[in-house]
């Protein structure tokens, strides 16, 4: 889902999280429902993002004001849908990355070999294995 843009002031304690954790029981059904949902709910929080699954593992990376996204990321950390939940990193930003998404989502058939292997230690989206950097860029390519 496309998000407009800031509003004045909302951007004033920008901050950009990623982490990376392991469904339970997931099928394409759950996921088309956990995309709906963070659309609208990333959309009304103007919460911006890009969200990954390589078949095991989610990786996503999400932006916005600095209390929505702690509320966000500790919602997400305490979901019944993840294990292993695993913060990369929580740093204030200038600028969004992912500015014209609520949320964009890279299925696991749209992992592009070259870009993966530029940031992970193989053609394998291995998230456990990279760091907070490799992954916001990795997802910034993959979204490009």
């Amino acid at each position: 889902m496309k998000w407009d843009g800031d509003e004045k002031g909302r951007d004033m304690f920008l901050c950009q999280a990623a982490y990376f954790s392991t469904p339970e029981a997931i099928d394409e059904a759950v996921i088309r429902d956990i995309l709906a949902k963070s659309e609208e709910k990333n959309a009304r929080l103007h919460i911006t993002g890009a969200l990954s699954y390589n078949g095991q593992r989610f990786m996503q990376v999400l932006e916005g004001e600095r209390a929505a996204l702690s509320r966000l990321i500790i919602e997400i950390a305490n979901d019944a849908r993840h294990k292993n939940f695993t913060l990369l990193g929580f740093h204030p930003i200038d600028e969004r990355l992912f500015s014209s998404w609520s949320m964009t989502y890279i299925a696991p058939d749209a992992l592009s070999e070259y870009i993966v292997s530029r940031y992970s230690v193989n053609s394998t989206m291995m998230p456990e294995a990279m760091t907070y950097e490799s992954v916001v860029g990795a997802l910034r390519s993959l979204c490009s």
